[in-house]
């Protein structure tokens, strides 16, 4: 399993509505041998993801086969401390706690391209880390604008749908890199004015590499 960042599942001041707790979170920018109140530079996501880079990796498509991967990340942009705090709404809200996490978050260029040409793409990520043994990052990817032969209606199995979204998660350990992509095609039923629709989502796996991380 990836050792990936679950920031994701954590609202942040506008999403809440001012109703759910949130992470309020300050990013100060920082050199990269500037030393953070983490205890470590941003100097080791650098050491940890892009002086290795590029990786070439082997992606496994969720369909069975398999093609050559290389992934360069780099070179280094901008580096942020981000010091993250639980807020709780005044009136009380819900009796749920939230996890919030400092970390240190670097910018950089990345480009991920399969032998077979699927995917021939080059996005910016955003590398994070709350330690320094680990280097995570999560990208939303719109699918529809890949610029490799990849065709994501050849994976969904749900004909109605209505949206599809892509995700590439990714992990850099001082064993190499491990990442997955996958795909939420979502969808409502149709009905007649004055009924209730359901509404429904399906996730799929696409492809995957490395091991554990």
């Amino acid at each position: 399993m990836l050792p990936l960042v679950l920031m994701a599942c954590v609202l942040n001041k506008e999403d809440s509505g001012g109703s759910m707790p949130y992470c309020e979170d300050v990013a100060t920018d920082v050199a990269l041998d500037d030393e953070t109140p983490l205890g470590f530079t941003a100097q080791a996501l650098v050491d940890r993801a892009l002086t290795p880079s590029p990786f070439a990796e082997t992606l496994a498509w969720e369909s069975g086969s398999e093609t050559g991967l290389t992934l360069t990340l780099g070179p280094a942009g901008t580096a942020r401390f981000v010091e993250s705090t639980a807020v709780y709404p005044e009136d009380g809200g819900p009796a749920i706690g939230v996890e919030c996490f400092d970390r240190i978050e670097l910018d950089v260029p990345m480009s991920f391209v399969t032998e077979d040409g699927r995917l021939d793409e080059t996005w910016q990520v955003t590398l994070v880390a709350l330690d320094a043994g680990s280097v995570t990052l999560q990208l939303p990817i719109e699918p529809l604008e890949l610029t490799g032969s990849y065709d994501v209606t050849d994976d969904i199995t749900e004909p109605d749908y209505d949206e599809v979204s892509m995700s590439l998660r990714a992990a850099f350990t001082s064993a190499g890199t491990a990442g997955e992509l996958s795909c939420q095609a979502s969808g409502e039923d149709d009905c007649e004015d004055g009924e209730t629709c359901s509404a429904w989502s399906s996730q799929f796996d696409v492809g995957s590499w490395g091991g554990e991380g």
